[in-house]
C-alpha cells in the first residue's frame, strides 16, 4: 500500500555537496514499483539515483509539487530520510529528484508559477534534508518546454544549492527537445541530458542510437550525453543487457568522453539481482 502523497510548500534552502562529473552510473528508482529496495540497499554500482517522481500536487496552486512515496513493504519509506542521507554521505553517491514524466507534463507557464516551483523543491530538500540535482522530465507529448523559464529554475536552483545538478531525458529524435536542451547547457541551467533510447520503434537499434547520439554529442559535447537504456526481456523496443552493453561499447568508441548511462527501472534490475548494475559498472568506469 501506498502512503499519502507528500505535498511540498516553499522553505529556505540548504546546499548539497558537489555532483559527479563523469563515469555516471545512474538508475530511476520509480516509487510505482510493487517491492522498491530500500535506498542504502540499493547496488552499490549506481552511482547516481533518480527519485521518480515528483508530479503536480492536485487542487494546490500552479508549480506546486507532490511526491507519492514508495510501498513501504521492504521499509523503503520508512528509512527513506534516514536511507536517502546515508547513500550521500556514507555511500558517496549521487541523489536527483526526477519532476514530471510518465503522463505528467511540466508547465512553467511563468515566473509565478517558475518561483512556486522552486520554492515546492526545496521543500522536499528540507523534509529530505538535502540531495544532489534536479531531473526535469519535460518531454511528454505537446508539452513544449517554457525554455526561458526552465532556465532561470535551473540558475535558481544552483543558486540556492552550490554543486545542484541540473538534467533532463529528452526523446532522442525531437528537435524541440534537442534545442531545449542546447539553450539550457548555454545558459549555465543544465548539466547534461541522457536521451531516453527505449520504448519506441527502433529506439532498440545499435544502428539508430549511434546515429541519433552523434547529433546529441555534437549538439552538447560527449561530456554533456548521458544514454538512457530500458532493458527488459518481455517488452517491445526494449534492450537485454548484453545488446546494450555492446551499443555502449560502440558509442564510447566513437565518443570517449560520453558522460554514462542511466537504466530505467531500478525496480526491474533488482528484481533479477541486477544484471544492468552489475555490468555498467565496470563497463562505465
Amino acid at each position: 500500500m501506498f502512503a499519502p502523497l507528500l505535498v511540498c510548500a516553499p522553505l529556505l534552502a540548504v546546499c548539497s555537496p558537489a555532483p559527479p562529473e563523469r563515469g555516471v552510473v545512474g538508475t530511476y528508482y520509480a516509487t510505482l514499483g510493487d517491492a522498491p529496495p530500500r535506498l542504502r540497499d540499493i547496488d552499490p554500482n549506481y552511482n547516481l539515483i533518480y527519485l521518480f517522481s515528483a508530479v503536480g500536487a492536485p487542487g494546490r496552486p500552479a508549480g506546486t509539487l507532490s511526491f507519492r512515496p514508495p510501498s513501504d513493504v521492504n521499509g523503503a519509506w520508512t528509512n527513506w530520510v534516514a536511507d536517502l542521507q546515508h547513500v550521500r554521505a556514507v555511500q558517496k553517491r549521487r541523489v536527483l529528484l526526477s519532476v514530471g514524466g510518465a503522463g505528467h507534463p511540466l508547465r512553467l507557464t511563468d515566473r509565478a508559477v517558475s518561483t512556486a516551483f522552486v520554492n515546492s523543491v526545496d521543500r522536499l530538500y528540507a523534509a529530505w534534508k538535502g540531495f544532489d540535482g534536479l531531473d526535469l522530465n519535460t518531454f511528454e507529448g505537446g508539452a513544449a518546454p517554457n525554455t526561458p523559464e526552465f532556465i532561470w529554475v535551473g540558475r535558481e536552483l544552483k543558486r540556492r544549492h552550490p554543486g545542484f545538478l541540473i538534467t533532463a531525458p529528452p526523446a532522442p529524435w525531437n528537435p524541440v527537445d534537442q534545442r531545449f536542451c542546447a539553450a539550457m547547457l548555454r545558459a549555465g541551467a543544465l548539466d547534461y541530458c541522457a536521451p531516453q533510447y527505449y520504448d519506441g520503434p527502433d529506439l532498440n537499434d545499435p544502428a539508430y542510437l549511434l546515429g541519433n547520439i552523434r547529433t546529441w554529442t555534437e549538439l552538447l559535447g560527449p561530456e554533456h550525453v548521458v544514454v538512457g537504456f530500458g532493458v527488459h526481456g518481455g517488452l517491445k523496443h526494449y534492450w537485454t543487457v548484453d545488446s546494450a552493453a555492446a551499443a555502449f561499447q560502440q558509442v564510447r568508441a566513437h565518443f570517449p568522453a560520453i558522460r554514462g548511462v542511466f537504466g530505467w527501472r531500478l525496480d526491474w534490475d533488482a528484481r533479477q539481482g541486477y544484471p544492468f548494475a552489475r555490468r555498467f559498472g565496470p563497463l562505465v568506469r
